[in-house]
């Protein structure tokens, strides 16, 4: 009898190195922000100001203000404030739509290319029905978590490490978040009012 060519099973990996780098990195980003007093300069003023500044390319900045901020964690609505006091009603909801459109983006691919997608095939029977829903809807499911969280990088990361295709993540945050800036956009003075 011939021996067997096929190659032994492997025991599939954990991907702990890959979560632990991820974990590295946002933690990472975090305390430099802090440390070197980066962070402080992420106000409404502050973005204003860097606004103004930036003269044509202000709207470029914010939007790399932006994609920094929710990398390290920054609240949302800050960049959406600065948005609607920098450039109107109008222009500041479309560019801060724009603006956490890319944020919530860079977080999803750099988090995918660090920590993989763990999430894609959990062990827990709970986390798979939960997760199931996002297999078979996933543009309306994550729509739903954006109009309730927003720009939240915890929701960007974990949606990040499941079997989320980019497409469906991009199209269903977009579709939540232009009805969340619209009511933003509406509600203009009370925005304003609350957090500037």
């Amino acid at each position: 009898m011939a021996p067997d060519p096929s190659p032994p099973p492997t025991k599939k990996r954990v991907p702990w190195l890959r979560l632990g780098l991820l974990a590295a990195l946002i933690g990472g980003l975090y305390l430099g922000a802090m440390l070197t007093g980066v962070a402080d300069d992420f106000t409404v003023d502050g973005l204003r100001a860097q606004v103004a500044e930036a003269g044509h390319w202000g709207a470029i900045v914010f939007v790399l203000c932006f994609v920094i901020g929710n990398l390290i964690h920054l609240p949302g609505m800050l960049f959406v404030v600065a948005a609607l006091l920098a450039w109107g009603r109008t222009d500041g909801a479309i560019i801060a739509l724009v603006g956490g459109l890319l944020a919530c983006t860079s977080s999803f691919v750099i988090v995918r290319a660090v920590g993989g997608t763990p999430l894609a095939e959990p062990r827990h029977p709970w986390v798979r029905q939960i997760l199931g829903h996002l297999d078979r809807r996933p543009i309306p499911v994550i729509a739903a978590l954006r109009i309730g969280f927003q720009f939240s990088p915890p929701v960007n990361y974990a949606l990040a490490m499941s079997s989320v295709r980019l497409r469906d993540y991009v199209l269903g945050s977009a579709l939540g978040l232009v009805p969340f800036m619209f009511g933003v956009a509406l509600l203009f003075e009370q925005v304003v009012a609350w957090f500037g």
